[in-house]
C-alpha cells in the first residue's frame, strides 16, 4: 500500500479516514494524529492523508483532526498548541502579536475577545475596562480628541440639565434656568431671564 493507506488482511488498501494518516509504504493500520497537530494531504489532488504537521500559530488541535481550529476571538496560540489562551476581561487579543492588548479608554471588553466603544450616554476612562459607567444625571460624556470615544463625564453648563444617561445635557430653554451640574431646570428667579441657546 502506498503512504495515506492501509490494508489489515492483505486483501485491499484503504484510504487513511480522517484525523489519521500512514507516511510509510505497506502500513496495517493509520496513525491518529495527535494533540496539536493537523493531517498533512499528499500533492497529487488524491487526498490521501500521508502525515502531520504541527497546527500553526493561532490554532489549536485536540488532535484526530484533518485541520486545527483557528482561535479567533477567543485567544492565541503558539504553534502545536492544545488550546488557545485567552484573554481578560478589559483586554483584546491581537492575532498578528499573539499577545492581549489593554483596551483604550472608551472602549471596553466583558470577555477578552475584543474591545467595543462604549455606547452613547456611557464611558470609560483609563484602560482596561471591563465594562462602561452611564453617565450621572446632571452630567454629560466628555469625548476624546478625536471625538469618536467616551472617555469621561462633566457637570452639564448653566442653564442645562441632564437626567442622566445622556451624551449632552438639554438647554432649560423656556424652561427656566439652571444652575452647573443641574438634574433639572427651576423657574428663574427675579431679574434672570430663561437661557435661549
Amino acid at each position: 500500500c502506498d503512504e495515506g493507506r492501509f490494508s489489515k488482511t492483505g486483501d485491499a488498501c484503504e484510504m487513511c479516514a480522517e484525523g489519521t494518516y500512514s507516511s510509510g509504504t505497506k502500513a496495517t493500520f493509520c496513525q491518529t494524529v495527535q494533540a496539536g497537530f493537523e493531517v498533512v494531504v499528499d500533492d497529487s489532488g488524491g487526498a490521501l492523508r500521508i502525515n502531520e504537521t504541527e497546527c500553526p500559530a493561532n490554532h489549536f488541535s485536540l488532535g484526530g483532526v484533518d485541520a486545527c481550529t483557528a482561535c479567533g476571538a477567543t485567544g492565541f496560540s503558539e504553534p502545536g498548541a492544545v488550546s488557545c489562551t485567552p484573554c481578560s476581561p478589559g483586554q483584546k487579543t491581537n492575532t498578528d502579536t499573539n499577545q492581549c492588548e489593554d483596551c483604550d479608554e472608551g472602549r471596553f471588553s466583558e470577555t477578552g475577545a475584543s474591545c467595543e466603544i462604549c455606547a452613547e450616554g456611557t464611558y470609560s476612562s483609563g484602560t482596561k475596562n471591563t465594562f462602561c459607567q452611564t453617565v450621572q444625571a446632571g452630567f454629560e460624556v466628555v469625548l476624546d480628541t478625536g471625538g469618536a470615544r467616551r472617555i469621561n463625564e462633566k457637570p452639564c453648563d448653566a442653564n442645562h440639565y441632564s437626567l442622566g444617561g445622556v451624551d449632552a445635557g438639554t438647554a432649560c430653554g423656556a424652561t427656566g434656568c439652571s444652575e452647573p451640574g443641574a438634574g433639572s431646570c427651576t423657574p428663574c428667579s427675579p431679574g434672570h431671564k430663561p437661557s435661549t441657546d
